[in-house]
């Protein structure tokens, strides 16, 4: 890595008020960030890592935080404080430098995969490779894949797909390659394929064969054979190939533990060997494979959907429950989706009660909207509005679910008063007043807010790190990431049925990519105080004790200051997930505003 300064940093330096004197910040920090942003891309397993070395990037230029954490402050006059203006800035142009700069060769570090991967550029020489197959294939920072030990015809596809490189468009096919390493006889299945435009020019990827574990394969196992979550885990290890001993590293477990475990669940599947274990694996996964193709776009029967012609596109929304009911519009929330719970459904229909779940611009399949992002809350709101007027809903409830609660608020606010019988907040946010609010929240979620409200333009970078992961199959390490502080939430995700559809709603808000989590983290992360004050809309907020994103002390705090107007649930023992856990209690807030 390249040790000289950018020209942000030089500022920074030569300024005493932004407190990043070029002794206090050592390169080696710069230099492993830099490092995970560009490992990322090729070991999207590595997420952890870069959000940690960002976290502690960061939080080395906060220190002022600390000091307004129990302050009244508002986020405008902190926005203002010179040391925080600063460093938030320098930042975020050391790092959109850095994002558009090449990695260049460097000691790879002991992270991530355990398999080798390897990028190799037009010249055919290998510009970087993880630790794996640099101990694998003996390479040095002059290799090239004239060194690799292939059969003739692999080596000159792999040679035609480097000379490839640069085209005007590159539709070269994947290369299956049989390399045999330089320590043992057992050879590696590799496939190279063109990642077009990393770094600004095109370069291979070499990496290993490796089937994707499906989302639907937990739910498959668990209803099939009473798997564990832990023997889940377990399986998609044993299906990528690894034996005993990798599997017990990987999980930091005793090996003996492990073989346990493995005879656990050949005994459950009724498997006598471990290939036959894996033949079965393979086979199931196959089965969800295929069940996915065939689904219904984000699992909903097409009878439920209804299509709301709108001035710039077409909207999407979902029913449930009786469709002769008393309307309730619901919004969903930033990374759940618009899929109701199977116990909620039930409720709904036995309450008569029709819910109707608009999707906003690029959430699943939706459309998307060119409204610039300051304005998609108001706009969304009246897309709502004609919404009601096409289907002639009359004195509806809101429900906001997480994220979707601010929605809620801005549509209540941009129609007159009476239009609405009242408004439910099922573990909604509250308005970002002060910087001490930042210091509730979860270590992941507080890390994504910083990047949203202070270097915005960091954020889709983040976001599509994040993203990757979860296509990589990281939804676990992405879970326990969000709930690792709310071990009532990990408690009720043990539950096969609510973690496939906790992960579903993961899948549906970022199924277009960024854009739609982009948007809505704009919105949380500021002061949306008017909408809540703008209109005299009944309101119950309903709230779990141990939330891992909005405290509920904060909660009640800001709704206590609405008076009589607003009535505050807090559910103890009870995390994000009031949805899964409590229907009933939600069900009953919204029969309560309809009378």
């Amino acid at each position: 890595m390249t040790n000289q300064k950018t020209e942000a940093e030089s500022e920074a330096a030569s300024d005493p008020a932004s407190g990043t004197a070029s002794e206090a910040e050592p390169n080696a920090g710069k230099d492993q960030l830099i490092e995970s942003i560009y490992r990322i891309a090729l070991e999207p397993q590595t997420y952890d890592n870069f959000m940690g070395h960002w976290d502690e990037y960061i939080s080395q230029r906060l220190g002022a935080l600390e000091d307004l954490q129990n302050t009244q402050d508002t986020m405008d006059t902190a926005g203002r404080h010179p040391e925080i203006a600063s460093h938030f800035d320098i930042a975020s142009r050391l790092l959109e430098q850095m994002e558009h700069k090449a990695p260049e060769m460097s000691e790879p570090q002991q992270v991530g995969t355990s398999e080798p991967q390897m990028l190799v550029d037009g010249t055919g020489s290998i510009v970087w490779s993880n630790s794996a197959a640099t101990k694998a294939f003996k390479l040095s920072k002059t290799s090239t894949i004239a060194e690799f030990d292939l059969p003739s015809n692999q080596l000159e596809g792999l040679r035609a797909m480097a000379a490839s490189l640069g085209g005007p468009v590159n539709h070269m096919a994947p290369v299956v390659l049989k390399l045999v390493s330089g320590e043992s006889d057992r050879p590696f299945y590799l496939y190279a394929r063109v990642l077009p435009e990393q770094h600004n020019e095109d370069i291979i990827l070499i990496s290993k064969v490796t089937p994707d574990w499906p989302d639907d394969m937990p739910a498959l196992l668990t209803d099939a054979f009473g798997f564990s979550a832990s023997e889940v885990d377990i399986c998609a290890l044993i299906a990528d190939g690894q034996g005993a001993a990798q599997i017990a590293e990987q999980r930091d477990s005793a090996l003996s533990t492990v073989r346990t475990q493995i005879k656990r669940i050949m005994a459950k599947s009724s498997c006598s060997t471990q290939p036959e274990l894996v033949r079965l694996l393979h086979s199931i996964m196959r089965v969800a494979e295929k069940s996915a193709r065939h689904r219904t776009p984000m699992g909903i029967a097409l009878d439920r959907r209804l299509y709301i012609n709108l001035p710039d596109r077409v909207m999407p929304v979902e029913q449930f429950g009786d469709p002769n009911g008393a309307p309730v519009i619901f919004f969903h929330g930033m990374l759940d989706n618009n899929m109701m719970p199977p116990a909620m459904q039930v409720l709904l229909q036995e309450n008569k009660i029709r819910l109707l779940s608009p999707v906003r611009p690029w959430f699943g399949t939706a459309a998307g909207s060119d409204v610039a992002m300051k304005d998609a809350l108001d706009r969304f709101a009246l897309d709502v509005l004609c919404m009601m007027e096409q289907l002639q809903l009359r004195e509806p409830v809101l429900l906001g679910h997480m994220a979707g609660t601010v929605y809620a608020f801005a549509t209540a606010n941009a129609a007159p008063s009476g239009t609405f019988k009242g408004l439910v907040s099922v573990s909604g946010g509250v308005p970002i007043t002060s910087l001490s609010q930042f210091s509730t929240m979860s270590t992941r979620q507080r890390l994504v807010a910083y990047t949203a409200r202070f270097t915005p333009k960091m954020l889709s970078f983040v976001l599509r790190a994040g993203i990757s992961q979860m296509e990589s199959g990281g939804d676990q390490k992405f879970m326990h990431s969000l709930f690792e502080s709310s071990p009532d939430d990990w408690a009720l995700i043990a539950d096969s049925k609510i973690r496939s559809s906790v992960l579903a709603g993961y899948h549906f808000a970022v199924e277009q990519g960024h854009k739609a989590f982009e948007i809505d983290s704009h919105q949380v992360v500021n002061d949306w105080t008017h909408q809540v004050d703008g209109n005299d809309v009944r309101i119950k907020v309903i709230h779990g004790r141990t939330d891992p994103v909005v405290n509920a002390a904060s909660v009640e705090g800001f709704f206590a200051q609405r008076g009589n107007r607003a009535d505050v649930t807090v559910i103890e023992n009870c995390g994000q997930l009031v949805l899964h856990k409590h229907p009933e209690i939600v069900v009953d807030a919204v029969k309560q505003l309809i009378g």
